[in-house]
C-alpha cells in the first residue's frame, strides 16, 4: 500500500512552536483562471494519547504526563478561532477512575473555546469516559455538524490493543452523512500501515473499512491518534491519512518495540479550506484544501 510520510527529526523542533505546517489539495476542479467567489475555513484542534495516571507525579517513560496535557491544554486555549475541539483516546495508562477525573478537572481548568469530543483509545473504558466526561465542557456526541462539514467520530477499539471498525458502527456513519457536506473522519487507530512496531496493534480489518469508506466521495481525510507521531500518510485513492503527536511521548520508529524517542508533548490543528463558486444561484464546492501544523511544547 503507498505511503507518504512528512516528519521533522525530534531534534530539529523549536521550543513552543508549531514546527511543521503541509497544505493537501484534497480536490480542485476550478480553472486556474477562475477565482473562487468564496472560500470558507474550519479549524479543528486534535489532541491524543495523554495516558494519565491517578498519581498527578506519576511518569511514562520519564515523562510526567499529567504536566505535559496541562501545558497542551494550555496552549489550545489561546486559540480563540477553534470550530471543534477532539481527543482521539487513550486517556489513561492505569485504568483507574482517577485518570479521567484529573482529564476531566484539566480541560475545565483551561475553559476551551469549544466543548471537547472524544473517543476511547485502547487503554480505556468508554463506559467510564462517558461516566466521567460531562458538563459544558465536554460533548458526548459522534458527529459534529458545521455548516460545509461533519466531523465523525468513529469508534475502533476492540477486545485488544488493535483496532476494529464494526459493521454497526459503519452503518452509523453512513446513516448519518449529508452527501451535500464534506466530511472528515476521526478514530483511534491508525488505518494504514505506519511501519513500525505500532502496526502490531493498528486496524486488523484494514480492508473492510477502506471498503466502506471508498463508497462516500464527500469524505475527505482521516484523522488518528496511536502512533504518538504527527504524520501524514496516504490511504487507498490517495486519502490523506494525518496522525497525532501525543501529549505523553513521542515513539521512536523501531519496528520492535517501543522506544521514547521524544519527551515533548504535541497536538496538531486541522484547518479546512472550501472553495465555492456560484453557478446558477448554487453554490458548487470546486476545491478542498486541509492544512495540517503540529504543535510541540517545551518542557
Amino acid at each position: 500500500m503507498a505511503m507518504r510520510q512528512l516528519i521533522l527529526p525530534a531534534s530539529s523542533k523549536p521550543a513552543n512552536h508549531e514546527y511543521l505546517s503541509q497544505n493537501i489539495v484534497v480536490m480542485n476542479t476550478r480553472p486556474q483562471t477562475q477565482t473562487p467567489a468564496l472560500t470558507q475555513v474550519v479549524k479543528i484542534a486534535q489532541f491524543s494519547d495523554c495516558h494519565l495516571f491517578a498519581d498527578k507525579q506519576a511518569e511514562h517513560f520519564g515523562a510526567n504526563v499529567y504536566q505535559n496535557l496541562d501545558k497542551i491544554l494550555a496552549d489550545i486555549s489561546k486559540q480563540r478561532d477553534l470550530d471543534a475541539i477532539i481527543f482521539t483516546g487513550d486517556l489513561s495508562q492505569d485504568h483507574s477512575r482517577e485518570s479521567y477525573h484529573l482529564f476531566a478537572e484539566l480541560v475545565a481548568k483551561h475553559n476551551l473555546v469549544q466543548p471537547v469530543h472524544f473517543l476511547a483509545g485502547n487503554h480505556d473504558d468508554f463506559d467510564l469516559m462517558k461516566q466521567s466526561l460531562t458538563g459544558s465542557a465536554f460533548a458526548q456526541t459522534d458527529v459534529i455538524e458545521l455548516d460545509d462539514w461533519q466531523l465523525f467520530l468513529l469508534n475502533s477499539t476492540s477486545s485488544t490493543p488493535a483496532g476494529v471498525v464494526n459493521e454497526s458502527d459503519l452503518l452509523t456513519l453512513s446513516s448519518e452523512l449529508n452527501a451535500n457536506k464534506q466530511q472528515l473522519v476521526f478514530m483511534h487507530h491508525h488505518p494504514v500501515d505506519a511501519e513500525y512496531f505500532i502496526d502490531r496493534h493498528g486496524l486488523t480489518n484494514q480492508p473492510y473499512f477502506w471498503q466502506a469508506i471508498k463508497r462516500y466521495p464527500s469524505i475527505r481525510a482521516i484523522a488518528c491518534g496511536h502512533v504518538h507521531r504527527g504524520m501524514q500518510l496516504v490511504g487507498p485513492e490517495q486519502m490523506p491519512i494525518f496522525t497525532c503527536p501525543a501529549t505523553s511521548i513521542m515513539f521512536g520508529q523501531d519496528p520492535e518495540q517501543l522506544i521514547a524517542e521524544s519527551l515533548t508533548p504535541g497536538y496538531q490543528v486541522l484547518t479546512l479550506a472550501l472553495e465555492k463558486q456560484l453557478r446558477d444561484r448554487q453554490e458548487q464546492v470546486q476545491a478542498v484544501n486541509i492544512d495540517v501544523s503540529y504543535h510541540y511544547l517545551s518542557n
